[in-house]
């Protein structure tokens, strides 16, 4: 059994609505230097669909891939890239929601185990809690699901 996760969809509108705004402040200041506004309103358009265009493409083609052994992301929209974790040993699943994320419910899990000195991170899944418990059911053991308020920063690997 594997799971397939992508971001939430509120990633793409919300990186596509800061570059609009970088646009349009831009446009606005570089208004009274330029003599032909069209032509910088047409340039500063063109540069805003590109990276709306930009950040859709690279959330459509970032997924995560869960099986039982292994954590695979697949990322990149110009330099695509794979890499491969192992879930063996795994000891806690967190999830981590901020204000936003609970307004349209996303957040951040991780996942620790006592090989890796820094947590396997998911960011901005929907639905985390209920996504936790999905990871929880395809791997083999018996995991606890916490409040990422409740996980350490680190774990530190004594010999």
């Amino acid at each position: 059994m594997q799971l397939h996760l992508r971001k939430s969809r509120f990633f793409p509108i919300t990186k596509s609505i800061s570059c609009t705004a970088l646009c349009i402040a831009f446009f606005i200041l570089s208004y009274e230097s330029l003599g032909n506004t069209w032509t910088s309103l047409a340039f500063w358009i063109l540069i805003d669909a590109i990276c709306t265009l930009y950040f859709i493409l690279s959330w459509k083609w970032e997924l995560y891939i869960i099986s039982q052994d292994t954590l695979t992301h697949s990322h990149g929209v110009i330099l695509r890239s794979k890499e491969f974790h192992s879930l063996e040993s795994v000891i806690t699943i967190a999830v981590k929601q901020g204000i936003i994320g609970l307004l349209f419910n996303f957040g951040n899990i991780r996942i620790y185990s006592p090989f890796s000195e820094e947590p396997l991170r998911i960011k901005q899944v929907p639905s985390p809690f209920k996504t936790a418990e999905e990871i929880e059911k395809i791997l083999p053991d018996e995991i606890p699901i916490k409040n990422a308020k409740e996980i350490p920063p680190k774990i530190v690997h004594h010999p």
